[in-house]
């Protein structure tokens, strides 16, 4: 099965699933009906179980790279969600190696008595209990949010082959020139089913799957087609080229894919890649600074331009940030916000300048909402701002013509 194609299948009554000792590449969720699970003992089959809705079955041969041990054969009607091998491994991989060796070797054992079964007796079938208590288990809890889960990520793994990921664009003015000197890319999703989806629901989703690194490549991509399109637009002054801003999450910046990623697909799209600017948040230069900084090294080698994303949410000192190959940093919005206020925040905002500058880092504020604001940022020793004053986030056909207003 072709996972990019297929992400739900249907099945009736008496189709084979898989067979027994076929390879492994999908594991299944039932959202419909029953499925028998067989394994032959001679010529005859000796049904283990039956799997109804809400299980997962098909996973042991993924587990443990192994040929299937049974036969799975629709009960009527039935409806599954593919779960592909990707998914099954990117969790495996993640959690710790002990418990992967348990899981591993007791799959192992479960095989060799399955095995040493088949020369008993096999009359002695086991059978579901008919009965459960009404109320919840926490086993029930858990085991509801992992198949959420999971069906989630199938949705989101069909979203992104149907290009239903699309980027917004906002603006990021010069404060001295009033030109648009970059874009802020932020990723959308729309739904068939549940509309516009704002990237609080989604992207949590995607950086902690499989599917980050095929999420990140189309983010970048779409990106740098748009970047295209628009840099023929607006008000640049000649010889001025404008930037696009690209989010990258700490899982991307921790793959070891990813500069080849990003090298390949700026490459495919061929736009300049000193107009790509990689934002990126403190907490991910604190965090795993050492890792960080290979993987940012390496970007600037290769001529991509990095910004500090939402500056003074945490705790870099002076002598933490010099060390990374920045070119500019972006003051978080909630000080923007707090400056009208009062004093303190104002004296923040102009610390958080003073150290860009001792940097020579370019500085971006964000959440701009009004002219004052503008002002005050401007005074402040801010290069340049963005925020709903000047635009909210539009899509590429609606940035283009309010580029081209700007005329």
């Amino acid at each position: 099965m072709d996972q990019s194609e297929h992400f739900r299948h249907s099945f009736h009554d008496g189709d084979t699933i898989f067979t027994e000792g076929s390879p492994g590449r999908h594991a299944y969720l039932i959202e419909k009906g029953s499925v028998e699970i067989s394994m032959l003992y001679g010529t005859k089959p000796v049904v283990l179980a039956v799997r109804h809705k809400g299980e997962v079955f098909g996973e042991m041969a993924i587990i443990d790279d192994q040929p299937r041990s049974a036969t799975a054969r629709a009960l009527g009607d039935v409806e599954l969600l593919v779960l592909p091998d990707e998914q099954i491994q990117h969790r495996l991989e993640s959690v710790d190696p002990v418990l992967g060796l348990v899981l591993k070797t007791t799959l192992e054992r479960f095989r060799e008595t399955v095995l040493r079964l088949q020369n008993e007796a096999a009359d002695r079938v086991e059978t579901r209990a008919a009965s459960k208590g009404t109320a919840a288990s926490r086993a029930d809890v858990e085991r509801h949010v992992a198949f959420d889960t999971l069906r989630r990520e199938c949705d989101l793994n069909r979203g992104l082959s149907h290009d239903e990921l699309v980027l917004h664009y906002q603006p990021i003015v010069d404060l001295t020139s009033g030109s648009v000197v970059g874009l802020e890319s932020l990723v959308r999703w729309n739904h068939p089913e549940r509309g516009q989806l704002p990237p609080s629901v989604f992207l949590a989703l995607a950086q902690d799957s499989f599917l980050i690194r095929s999420f990140g490549q189309h983010v970048v991509r779409q990106a740098c087609q748009a970047l295209q399109t628009l840099s023929a637009t607006g008000n640049r002054r000649p010889g001025h080229n404008m930037a696009m801003h690209i989010n990258i999450s700490p899982q991307q910046i921790f793959s070891p894919h990813f500069v080849d990623d990003l090298f390949e697909t700026v490459a495919e799209v061929e736009v300049d890649r000193s107009l790509i600017v990689l934002e990126v948040t403190e907490r991910l230069l604190v965090e795993r600074p050492e890792d960080a900084l290979a993987t940012l090294q390496e970007c600037d080698r290769l001529g991509f331009r990095i910004a500090l994303d939402d500056f003074g949410t945490g705790y870099s000192s002076f002598s933490h940030l010099s060390r990374f190959p920045l070119s500019s940093m972006k003051i978080d919005r909630d000080f923007i916000f707090d400056a009208a206020r009062g004093p303190q925040s104002i004296h923040a905002i102009e610390r958080l300048c003073a150290v860009a500058k001792t940097l020579r880092l370019e500085v971006i504020a964000e959440g701009i909402e009004d002219e004052h604001q503008v002002d005050t940022v401007r005074q402040l020793g801010c290069d340049c701002a963005q925020g709903f004053h000047y635009c909210r986030p539009l899509p590429l056909a609606d940035m283009e013509r309010w580029l081209s207003a700007r005329d």
